[in-house]
Protein backbone atom coordinates (compact mmCIF):
# COMPACT_ATOMS: atom_id res chain seq x y z
CA UNK A 1 0.00 0.00 0.00
CA UNK A 2 1.21 3.37 -1.04
CA UNK A 3 0.14 6.12 1.27
CA UNK A 4 0.82 9.67 0.10
CA UNK A 5 3.00 11.76 2.46
CA UNK A 6 1.31 14.40 4.57
CA UNK A 7 1.12 17.80 2.89
CA UNK A 8 2.91 19.77 5.60
CA UNK A 9 5.98 17.56 5.83
CA UNK A 10 9.05 18.71 3.83
CA UNK A 11 7.63 22.07 2.75
CA UNK A 12 9.22 25.28 4.09
CA UNK A 13 7.87 28.78 3.59
CA UNK A 14 7.98 32.25 5.12
CA UNK A 15 5.39 33.11 7.68
CA UNK A 16 3.22 36.18 7.40
CA UNK A 17 5.13 37.82 10.26
CA UNK A 18 8.49 37.33 8.51
CA UNK A 19 7.15 38.76 5.23
CA UNK A 20 5.69 41.76 7.07
CA UNK A 21 9.00 42.46 8.83
CA UNK A 22 10.94 42.19 5.55
CA UNK A 23 8.52 44.61 3.83
CA UNK A 24 8.87 47.06 6.73
CA UNK A 25 12.67 47.00 6.60
CA UNK A 26 12.73 47.43 2.82
CA UNK A 27 10.22 50.29 2.90
CA UNK A 28 12.21 52.06 5.66
CA UNK A 29 15.38 51.81 3.56
CA UNK A 30 13.64 53.01 0.38
CA UNK A 31 12.06 56.00 2.13
CA UNK A 32 15.49 56.97 3.48
CA UNK A 33 17.08 56.72 0.04
CA UNK A 34 14.25 58.62 -1.64
CA UNK A 35 14.63 61.36 0.98
CA UNK A 36 18.23 61.92 -0.16
CA UNK A 37 17.28 62.60 -3.80
CA UNK A 38 16.25 66.28 -3.30
CA UNK A 39 19.42 66.95 -1.30
CA UNK A 40 21.53 65.40 -4.05
CA UNK A 41 19.76 67.39 -6.76
CA UNK A 42 20.24 70.67 -4.86
CA UNK A 43 23.93 69.89 -4.40
CA UNK A 44 24.25 69.11 -8.10
CA UNK A 45 22.54 72.41 -9.03
CA UNK A 46 24.81 74.41 -6.70
CA UNK A 47 27.88 72.67 -8.09
CA UNK A 48 26.84 73.45 -11.65
CA UNK A 49 26.27 77.11 -10.69
CA UNK A 50 29.71 77.31 -9.08
CA UNK A 51 31.34 75.76 -12.14
CA UNK A 52 29.64 78.19 -14.52
CA UNK A 53 30.45 81.08 -12.21
CA UNK A 54 34.11 80.04 -12.18
CA UNK A 55 34.16 79.98 -15.98
CA UNK A 56 32.59 83.45 -16.10
CA UNK A 57 35.15 84.84 -13.65
CA UNK A 58 37.96 83.26 -15.65
CA UNK A 59 36.69 84.84 -18.89
CA UNK A 60 36.16 88.23 -17.23
CA UNK A 61 39.57 88.28 -15.57
CA UNK A 62 41.24 87.24 -18.83
CA UNK A 63 39.45 90.12 -20.56
CA UNK A 64 40.81 92.53 -17.93
CA UNK A 65 44.32 91.10 -17.90
CA UNK A 66 44.67 91.29 -21.68
CA UNK A 67 43.77 94.98 -21.70
CA UNK A 68 46.68 97.45 -21.68
CA UNK A 69 47.23 98.88 -18.21
CA UNK A 70 46.86 102.44 -19.46
CA UNK A 71 43.32 101.74 -20.74
CA UNK A 72 41.93 100.19 -17.55
CA UNK A 73 40.85 103.48 -16.00
CA UNK A 74 39.31 104.68 -19.26
CA UNK A 75 37.37 101.46 -19.92
CA UNK A 76 36.32 100.73 -16.33
CA UNK A 77 36.03 104.20 -14.77
CA UNK A 78 32.41 103.34 -14.11
CA UNK A 79 31.04 99.90 -13.46
CA UNK A 80 30.57 97.83 -16.61
CA UNK A 81 27.82 95.21 -16.77
CA UNK A 82 28.05 92.02 -18.80
CA UNK A 83 25.51 89.23 -19.22
CA UNK A 84 26.01 85.48 -19.49
CA UNK A 85 23.65 82.58 -20.12
CA UNK A 86 23.28 79.47 -17.96
CA UNK A 87 26.24 77.83 -19.72
CA UNK A 88 28.61 80.73 -19.16
CA UNK A 89 28.50 82.15 -22.68
CA UNK A 90 28.24 85.91 -23.20
CA UNK A 91 24.86 87.22 -24.36
CA UNK A 92 23.96 90.69 -25.55
CA UNK A 93 21.14 91.60 -23.19
CA UNK A 94 19.53 90.87 -19.85
CA UNK A 95 16.56 89.11 -21.50
CA UNK A 96 18.61 85.98 -22.33
CA UNK A 97 20.90 86.19 -19.31
CA UNK A 98 21.15 83.90 -16.31
CA UNK A 99 24.10 85.76 -14.75
CA UNK A 100 25.04 89.42 -14.57
CA UNK A 101 28.66 90.44 -14.09
CA UNK A 102 29.75 93.86 -12.90
CA UNK A 103 33.40 94.84 -13.29
CA UNK A 104 34.52 97.97 -11.49
CA UNK A 105 37.43 99.45 -9.58
CA UNK A 106 36.80 99.28 -5.83
CA UNK A 107 35.91 102.42 -3.94
CA UNK A 108 38.51 103.69 -1.44
CA UNK A 109 40.98 100.91 -2.14
CA UNK A 110 44.41 101.22 -0.55
CA UNK A 111 47.13 98.68 -1.23
CA UNK A 112 50.82 98.76 -2.22
CA UNK A 113 51.35 100.25 -5.67
CA UNK A 114 47.83 101.73 -5.73
CA UNK A 115 47.03 104.52 -8.12
CA UNK A 116 43.74 106.28 -8.80
CA UNK A 117 44.67 106.49 -12.46
CA UNK A 118 46.37 103.28 -13.63
CA UNK A 119 48.65 104.66 -16.31
CA UNK A 120 52.18 103.54 -17.20
CA UNK A 121 53.54 106.64 -15.45
CA UNK A 122 51.67 106.24 -12.16
CA UNK A 123 51.17 103.18 -10.08
CA UNK A 124 52.34 99.62 -10.48
CA UNK A 125 49.21 97.76 -9.43
CA UNK A 126 45.51 98.05 -10.11
CA UNK A 127 42.64 96.21 -8.44
CA UNK A 128 39.41 95.38 -10.24
CA UNK A 129 36.40 93.72 -8.65
CA UNK A 130 34.24 91.21 -10.48
CA UNK A 131 30.77 90.75 -8.98
CA UNK A 132 28.82 87.76 -10.29
CA UNK A 133 25.09 87.55 -9.55
CA UNK A 134 22.76 84.77 -10.58
CA UNK A 135 19.56 86.44 -11.73
CA UNK A 136 17.25 83.71 -10.43
CA UNK A 137 17.31 83.22 -6.71
CA UNK A 138 17.97 85.36 -3.69
CA UNK A 139 21.66 84.65 -3.30
CA UNK A 140 23.95 87.66 -2.85
CA UNK A 141 26.51 88.31 -5.59
CA UNK A 142 29.94 86.76 -5.21
CA UNK A 143 32.88 89.17 -5.34
CA UNK A 144 36.23 88.31 -6.87
CA UNK A 145 39.33 90.54 -6.90
CA UNK A 146 41.75 90.73 -9.80
CA UNK A 147 45.09 92.46 -9.31
CA UNK A 148 46.65 93.77 -12.49
CA UNK A 149 50.34 94.55 -12.53
CA UNK A 150 51.66 97.41 -14.63
CA UNK A 151 53.84 95.74 -17.23
CA UNK A 152 54.60 99.05 -18.93
CA UNK A 153 51.89 99.01 -21.59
Amino acid sequence: MNNPPPLHVGRKAFTLVEVSLACGIISFALVSILGLIPVGLNTLRETMDQTVEGQIVQKSSAQILLMPFSQLQMNYATAQNFFYDSEGEAVSGANDAAYTVTISPPANAIYPGFSNAPTPESGSLCLMQINVKKLQGIRAPNRYNVYIANSGN
